[in-house]
């Protein structure tokens, strides 16, 4: 059984609701080819960054969240969701004006669950200079006491250049590992530890089509680990995933047999590997458990995993190391 060691661990990044709306299809609307969705039920969740700090929190550690919401509907309800779940609010900052990311998944339960549509509600901007001040000055009073920092960049807005200069300035003088999980522009963070791109992610990064097979994704790898920092781990889905690791590359394969909802399933990915680094567990270990934590997570409506359904599991078989 793996044993995890209770770590603080700051998260900072872009926060937004995620809404599932449930129903029932039971005839093709008359004025188009589309299915009617007779509505039943909703639920609301915390998405994004906020996905990373709420798994954390599930694994048993300490998060300190550090986020900007806007003083609206949605930002109201993550502040509750957040406090029931126990996460510190404190650094979560609400900026007037702005408008909250909201993701609304219309889905259907019956034969099985299944997403018809997902509406997003956002205006993507970047948070105000009086704004990046509060950020940077909670960031900088959390560092101290921190074991690690996640950085989970959904490119909506709190992550400007001022922002990203300022944690990375400061968590190399502090001596405190970085991880990033950034949908572009992944040049900005020179100097972290980790960085933990998709398939797609990282052939945007480098202007190639995109593939998922081992001839373009590892040599990019390479070429990410190499000009960023020494370590690159590439989720790629159904494939598993690709450590580099100073210049070594090795894919773990996936272990998902049950496919429910993907949704947030990088978000948990993320969370898991940043506990196994505070818990002393080598990156090829911690992707493996990364691998089969998401296997489990992916298998229910709403991605989420504990820390007894994690820490119960056996470790994975890699893949051969390709040199």
């Amino acid at each position: 059984m793996v044993q995890f060691k209770k770590s603080k661990i700051i998260v900072v990044g872009d926060l937004m609701l995620d809404q599932y709306l449930y129903g029932s299809v039971e005839r093709i609307c008359p004025e188009a080819p589309v299915p009617i969705l007779k509505f039943a039920s909703d639920e609301m969740f915390i998405g994004g960054a906020g996905l990373v700090a709420s798994t954390l929190k599930s694994l048993g550690m300490e998060p300190a969240f550090i986020s900007v919401i806007g003083d609206d509907y949605q930002g109201q309800s993550l502040v509750k969701i957040i406090g029931k779940e126990g996460i510190k609010i404190g650094d979560l900052f609400i900026e007037e004006g702005r408008k909250t990311t909201l993701k609304m998944r219309f889905m259907t339960k019956a034969p099985y669950l299944h997403m018809l549509l997902r509406m997003d509600d956002e205006v993507i901007a970047p948070i105000t200079s009086e704004t990046e001040d509060a950020v940077l000055e909670a960031f900088k009073e959390e560092l101290p006491s921190a074991d690690l920092v996640v950085i989970s960049d959904y490119m909506k807005g709190v992550l400007t250049h001022k922002v990203i200069s300022g944690i990375m300035k400061a968590a190399a003088a502090a001596g405190k590992k970085v991880i990033v999980d950034s949908k572009m522009e992944l040049e900005r963070y020179k100097g972290a530890y980790l960085a933990v791109p998709n398939a797609k992610e990282i052939s945007l990064e480098f202007g190639v089509e995109y593939s998922n097979e081992d001839e373009t994704i590892i040599p990019l790898a390479k070429k990410l680990a190499s000009g960023l920092s020494e370590t690159v781990i590439v989720k790629r889905g159904d494939r598993g995933a690709t450590l580099v690791e100073k210049g070594v590359d090795k894919t773990i394969k996936s272990k998902a047999q049950k496919v429910v909802n993907v949704s947030g399933a990088g978000d948990i990915f993320v969370a898991i590997i940043a506990v196994c680094i505070c818990s002393g567990i080598p990156l090829e270990k911690a992707v493996e458990l990364a691998n089969e934590g998401c296997a489990i997570a992916i298998g229910k409506n709403r991605p989420k995993i504990s820390a007894s359904e994690l820490q119960s599991q056996p470790p994975a078989q890699s893949a051969d190391s390709k040199q």
